[in-house]
């Protein structure tokens, strides 16, 4: 069943075109949880106004953390290349060559790419790609370099 599974996705992967492209809005996707976030943001925001008699702190507070969850408010576009996977973001773009790429631990969701075989706690993360679709980690796979590691963190479906 696992190796069907794989097949399958594997052929969805190489059935998407070179130099493909998708745009992922997390906030949109998760509707509830944007409503939650932006309620806490809220909460602090009236709070940090509160502690400081100062609303304009209030505002500071509300800022920074929006800035913070940019990723999950703005729409992200991830353009792949053939020597590159590059992040559009309405702040700042982000790209990673794939011959720079030492991991890609990802499940059925989102991967990283880091540049580190080993994961670490003080290191810069990498590049959290989010799929729009489960057969974009075969697709970044098949790009890899043969000595990146690739740990599939994907739950397995009971046979």
């Amino acid at each position: 069943m696992a190796a069907q599974k794989a097949a399958v996705l594997i052929q969805a992967a190489e059935s998407l075109p070179e130099g493909d492209c998708w745009r992922v809005h997390p906030a949109q996707r998760r509707p509830l949880a944007a409503v939650a976030a932006l309620a806490a943001i809220a909460a602090l925001a009236v709070a940090t106004s509160l502690l400081a008699e100062d609303w304009f702190w209030g505002a500071v507070a509300a800022f920074a953390l929006l800035l913070a969850l940019n990723r999950f408010f703005l729409p992200s576009r991830f353009e792949l290349a053939a020597d590159s996977i590059t992040l559009k973001q309405p702040l700042w773009d982000e790209r990673i060559a794939w011959s720079a790429v030492g991991r890609f631990a990802f499940d059925e969701s989102a991967g990283l790419l880091s540049a580190s075989v080993r994961p670490s706690r003080f290191r810069r993360g990498g590049l959290l790609v989010q799929f729009d679709q489960p057969a974009r980690a075969e697709q970044i796979r098949q790009r890899l370099p043969s000595t990146a590691l690739v740990v599939d963190r994907r739950i397995a479906s009971p046979a």
